[in-house]
């Protein structure tokens, strides 16, 4: 790991999201104030995260690459209680 790429918070407040800088990197949903690892998103980048956003709801989670790849990749949360250990499904991916 290189760093932080990118930062977001859950709308709940009770979670947030840090995504990686560096080669094949992991964003980390972490619980709010326990600092608890709750989940471990593998697959969104190659080599860092630039940009992280959750939606209104909290359903989903948006993460955008930074170089080479730039993928926007779209999890969904809502098929899963967020602090429940299971991963969550990639819904959509686009590059750019």
């Amino acid at each position: 790991m290189r760093g932080v790429g990118a930062v977001a918070v859950h709308p709940s407040r009770k979670y947030f999201v840090l995504c990686e800088m560096g080669n094949r990197p992991n964003a980390y949903v972490y619980e709010y104030p326990s600092k608890r690892l709750v989940r471990v998103l593998r697959g969104g980048a190659e080599q860092g995260y630039s940009c992280a956003r959750f939606s209104a709801d909290g359903e989903r989670l948006a993460t955008v690459a930074s170089w080479p790849d730039y993928m926007l990749t779209v999890w969904d949360l809502s098929l899963i209680h967020i602090s429940e250990p299971t991963r969550p499904r990639l819904i959509s991916y686009a590059v750019f």
